[in-house]
C-alpha cells in the first residue's frame, strides 16, 4: 500500500508575533514488513526548493484580512509567518517539487528577458534590411526616371536645314521619320515632338471639322496669375485647335498622329526595359558531349507564339535554341532558385529558374522563365475519339501512363547531370503538403519546397522564398488542414 503521511502545526508564534501554520508530508511505498520505500526521499527540501499553495475558504473578512493580490490563493518564496492576520486558516495545501516555482519564474524571466533581445536583434535586422531595400528601390525608381528627365531636352530637329522638304506651308506635316509634327502658327511652321502631345481629338460642327491637340505641361496655370508672370517665366502651349472645310484630310492627319504616338511610346517602353539589366557574363560552351532537352517549350514567350526548341547545359549556363533560331541565355550565377516538378495529377513536366537580376526575355523583362514538355494531350476531342471497350481504354491509359514516366525519368536525368557539372541543385515540391491559395487573382495549388513555396503551372508563375517571410497570417483554418501543415 501506499501511504501519505501529513503532519500540521496550528496556532505557531513567529518572532514577529504573527500566527502562522505548517504542514509536512511525505508518501511512504509499503510492500511488506521488511521493505519501504520513502517516495519523497529524493525531493529537494531547501526552502527555496518549496512552493506553497495557500487557499482560504474565508469570503468576505479573510479576503480583505488577506494581502496577497491573488486573493484566496498564492504562493509564497519560502516559509515563514503567514502573511494573513486571520488565526484560522481552515485548509492548507503544501506542494513539494523538483521543479520549483522559484526556478519556473527565474527561468521564465530569463526566457522573457532572451526573448525581448532577439526580437530587439530582429527589428534592428528587419530596419536596416528595410533600409537597404528602399535604397535600392530609390536608385531604380531614378533609373527609371531618367528617361522623362532627357524629354526636357528633347530636339524634333538641329537646324531649319534638317525640316522635311515636302512640306507645304499652312498645313499640318506628320513626320514619321524624325517622330514630330509640324503645326502652322501665326504663318510659320512650328515642330513638335510627340513625347509632348498627350491626346488627339476631332469634332464635326456644321460644315467644319475640328482637330484639337492637348500637350503636356508640367503646371497648369490659372489666368489670374497671367498678370504676375515675367518676361522670363517659362509659358507651355497646352492645346492647339484647326478648323478646316475638308473632313477627310484632318481624319487622316488625326489617324497618322496616333499610329505615331503608339510608336513613339514602344520605343520608349523598350528603352524603359533595357535601363535596368544587369550585364551577364558570356556562356562558355561545352566542347564535350553536351548534355540537352529536346521539343522543349518556354514560358512566357519569346514572340506572341508558343516557341519549342532544345535547352542545353554548358559549362557556366544554360542555352536554350529555338526551331527558328532564336537564342536565350542563362547564367547559373544568375539563378537564385531551381525547380523541377514531374508529371503526376498534370500533363506537363517542368523546370523552372527563378533568377536573381531580369533578363529580357523577347522585348520584356522576366524574372522567372520556365521549360515544359507536355506528357499528354491538352484537349481531347471527344466527337473524334474512337469508340470502343474498356479493355481498349485501359490499354490507351496504359501507354499515357508510360509516356509520363518516360518524360518525367529523362527530365529528372537531365537534372542530375546539370548538378553534377554545376554547383545549381533542383528542388523538387512536396505534393503532400499542398494547399489551396489565391496568391494572385485565381485559385491555385501551393507546393512547398525546401526553400520555397511555390505554384508552377499555371500563370502568372509564383515563387515565395521562406528565408523572406516576416510575418505569417492563417484564415480560415480548419482542424482537418493541421495534421498537414505541422
Amino acid at each position: 500500500m501506499v501511504l501519505a503521511v501529513i503532519l500540521s502545526f496550528q496556532d505557531l508564534v513567529s518572532e514577529k508575533g504573527k500566527n502562522y501554520c505548517l504542514q509536512i508530508s511525505d508518501t511512504i511505498h509499503v510492500k511488506n514488513q521488511n521493505y519501504k520505500d520513502n517516495f519523497t526521499m529524493e525531493v529537494q527540501k531547501t526552502l527555496n526548493e518549496i512552493s506553497y499553495n495557500m487557499e482560504d475558504d474565508e469570503e468576505e473578512n479573510s479576503q480583505k484580512e488577506n494581502t496577497g493580490k491573488n486573493g484566496n490563493k498564492m504562493e509564497v518564496d519560502n516559509i515563514g509567518p503567514s502573511m494573513s492576520n486571520s488565526n484560522k486558516i481552515k485548509k492548507i495545501d503544501v506542494k513539494v517539487n523538483r521543479r520549483s516555482t522559484v526556478k519556473k519564474v527565474d527561468t521564465n524571466k530569463n526566457t522573457d528577458n532572451n526573448r525581448k533581445a532577439h526580437q530587439q536583434e530582429l527589428l534592428e535586422h528587419l530596419n536596416k534590411e528595410f533600409e537597404e531595400r528602399m535604397n535600392k528601390e530609390n536608385s531604380k525608381n531614378d533609373e527609371v526616371l531618367a528617361p522623362k528627365k532627357i524629354l526636357t531636352n528633347v530636339k524634333s530637329y538641329n537646324s531649319k536645314s534638317n525640316f522635311p522638304t515636302d512640306m507645304k506651308p499652312n498645313k499640318i506635316y506628320v513626320d514619321t521619320k524624325n517622330d514630330s509634327i509640324i503645326l502652322p502658327i501665326m504663318g510659320k511652321m512650328i515642330p513638335f515632338h510627340v513625347s509632348f502631345i498627350k491626346n488627339v481629338s476631332k469634332s464635326d460642327e456644321n460644315n467644319f471639322s475640328f482637330l484639337r491637340i492637348n500637350f503636356t505641361v508640367p503646371v497648369s496655370l490659372n489666368p489670374s496669375m497671367i498678370g504676375d508672370l515675367k518676361l522670363t517665366t517659362p509659358v507651355f502651349i497646352k492645346e492647339l485647335s484647326f478648323k478646316s472645310r475638308e473632313m477627310k484630310n484632318l481624319s487622316d492627319i488625326q489617324k497618322k498622329i496616333k499610329d505615331l504616338i503608339k510608336v513613339v511610346k514602344v520605343k520608349e517602353q523598350d528603352e524603359k526595359e533595357k535601363t535596368n539589366l544587369v550585364t551577364q557574363e558570356n556562356l562558355i560552351l561545352r566542347k564535350d558531349k553536351k548534355v540537352s532537352l529536346q521539343n522543349m517549350i518556354i514560358r512566357p514567350n519569346i514572340t506572341n507564339k508558343k516557341a519549342t526548341g532544345t535547352l542545353e547545359a554548358h559549362s557556366n549556363g544554360f542555352r536554350y535554341l529555338t526551331t527558328k533560331g532564336e537564342k536565350v541565355d542563362i547564367i547559373y550565377k544568375n539563378i537564385k532558385h531551381a525547380f523541377f516538378q514531374p508529371c503526376e495529377n498534370e500533363l506537363i513536366v517542368l523546370v523552372h529558374f527563378t533568377l536573381h537580376n531580369p533578363i529580357l526575355l523577347g522585348k520584356k523583362k522576366t524574372n522567372d522563365i520556365q521549360f515544359y514538355k507536355e506528357a499528354g494531350v491538352q484537349a481531347d476531342d471527344l466527337d473524334q475519339r474512337r469508340r470502343g471497350n474498356d479493355y481498349e481504354e485501359y490499354e490507351l491509359e496504359l501507354k499515357e501512363r508510360k509516356v509520363r514516366d518516360r518524360i518525367n525519368e529523362e527530365v529528372n536525368r537531365f537534372t542530375e547531370q546539370v548538378e553534377e557539372i554545376s554547383k545549381l541543385k533542383f528542388e523538387c515540391p512536396y505534393r503532400e503538403l499542398v494547399f489551396s491559395g489565391v496568391p494572385f487573382k485565381s485559385n491555385v495549388s501551393l507546393l512547398p519546397t525546401v526553400n520555397c513555396l511555390v505554384s508552377l503551372v499555371d500563370t502568372p508563375f509564383f515563387v515565395l522564398t521562406l528565408d523572406e517571410i516576416q510575418l505569417v497570417h492563417f484564415e480560415r483554418i480548419t482542424v482537418n488542414n493541421l495534421d498537414n501543415l505541422f
